[in-house]
């Protein structure tokens, strides 16, 4: 499996809070994490700040059989995360047989 720079780049902008808030409490170890989380996410974006964050791929959606003698239906298609520094995201997954639209809002704090 290849994990895109995006999908990576993601997972440090969601430690670098968690990071952070710990480096307040605690001692010079966790400021030395920050720090590595910084120049990894420096690295990634060449500096550049991050605000939005878009990430495609492949979904394949494989539904159980109603019954134990059938086999199961697969579908596959698309999908598109994109979210924003202002909380808000969405996905949209595209199949032969659907597309189906969530959005999501944690800018007031809480999910919409």
């Amino acid at each position: 499996m290849r994990i895109s720079r995006t999908a990576v780049l993601l997972c440090l902008c969601a430690l670098i809070p968690l990071s952070l808030a710990a480096q307040q409490s605690s001692g010079p170890q966790n400021s030395q994490t920050t720090l590595i989380l910084q120049q990894a996410l420096a690295a990634l974006t060449g500096g550049a700040p991050v605000t939005d964050v878009t990430m495609t791929g492949t979904v394949t959606d494989t539904v159980a059989p109603a019954r134990a003698d059938q086999p199961p239906s697969t579908d596959s298609g698309t999908i598109t995360f994109v979210a924003t520094a202002a909380g808000q995201g969405e996905s949209v997954v595209s199949t032969s047989s659907e597309n189906r639209t969530e959005i999501r809002d944690i800018s007031s704090g809480s999910p919409v």
